[in-house]
């Protein structure tokens, strides 16, 4: 899925540090986002992966460190003008109750009006375009919580769509989907790097869905970077064990020739035990 980009920074963080209560989650980190690629973090539950996405979207001030949009200080930017930057989609977001995806998705033009102006037909062509492009139209009158896991997240991207950003963060899109609505969700996120030429940063648990999608991959380790680059380049059984504690086999993905992890299961151990214990 590897494919020629323009090779500049959407994103940095230089010398950033995050905490939280005062305790810091990220400490010292540098880190380039790529114009024009999929960029996914990964790694363990409470290693930095959100904490980082809120950093990088100015949802979370530094204890120390900048994080630039550009080029230019994300801190000393407006409101507005990061919103027409940046698309960000957080974990579970909170939505008024009963409202349609439509709606919703209008909602996304908000960093794009003035308070003098009214919905305009550039907003409406906006939105239009956005529930096409995540193939929403019929849904347009039904009520998000009326969708189906999918669904709803096609609408919450829909509504980053029509924020019309070039570049959208997107803290775990797959959580609590089935495969299929994974691979839903994915395929429409690689169809917008590809074909709307969005700049796409997101954090995935599943390391071999981040294989597959990704142009660069982040591994963090206790608020540390511990590898970055594409995953043929940096996915081995060494950096599993590393980032993850867990031992595996590294093969190759027959669909995308991408890295495979296959998990070495302790309880299979213990069950080779057991029956080699039973032959003797």
């Amino acid at each position: 899925m590897s494919q020629s980009f323009s090779q500049f920074p959407v994103l940095e963080a230089r010398s950033l540090t995050l905490t939280y209560q005062k305790f810091p989650i990220l400490k010292n980190l540098d880190l380039s986002i790529v114009s024009g690629q999929i960029t996914t973090l990964i790694g363990q539950n409470g290693c930095g992966k959100s904490t980082l996405l809120s950093g990088l979207s100015r949802l979370l001030s530094p204890a120390h460190g900048s994080v630039y949009l550009n080029g230019t200080s994300i801190h000393e930017l407006s409101t507005r003008t990061v919103a027409k930057q940046l698309g960000v989609l957080p974990q579970s977001p909170p939505h008024p109750d009963g409202i349609s995806v439509r709606s919703l998705v209008a909602l996304g033009r908000y960093p794009r009006q003035h308070w003098l102006q009214s919905w305009s037909a550039e907003d409406e062509r906006m939105v239009n375009r956005a529930l096409a492009i995540t193939n929403m139209q019929a849904f347009g009158d039904r009520s998000l919580e009326s969708l189906s896991g999918g669904q709803k997240q096609r609408a919450w991207i829909a509504m980053a769509l029509a924020q019309d950003t070039p570049t959208l963060l997107l803290d775990e899109p797959t959580t609590y989907l089935d495969m299929a609505h994974q691979i839903e969700v994915l395929d429409l996120l690689h169809d917008l790097n590809r074909n709307c030429d969005r700049t796409i940063v997101m954090v995935l648990h599943d390391l071999n869905l981040a294989c597959r999608y990704s142009d660069t991959i982040i591994a963090l380790k206790e608020g540390k970077i511990l590898a970055q680059g594409h995953p043929k380049d940096i996915i081995n059984a060494a950096l599993i064990e590393r980032v993850f504690d867990i031992q595996c086999t590294i093969l190759n993905d027959p669909t995308t020739d991408m890295p495979l992890c296959i998990p070495k299961s302790s309880l299979l151990t213990l069950r080779g035990m057991s029956q080699n214990e039973v032959g003797h």
